[in-house]
């Protein structure tokens, strides 16, 4: 994977990331993250 990509791949997951910080509490999204990250 070229660095490019991880970057931009980084950059959209961190946009995601506060995006999602606008509708739900931090605790509901370091949940709902672990359970996707650990299936």
């Amino acid at each position: 994977m070229n660095k490019t990509g991880v970057i931009s791949g980084f950059s959209i997951f961190i946009y995601y990331l506060t995006y999602c910080l606008q509708f739900l509490e931090p605790d509901t999204l370091l949940k709902v993250l672990l359970k996707r990250i650990l299936g």
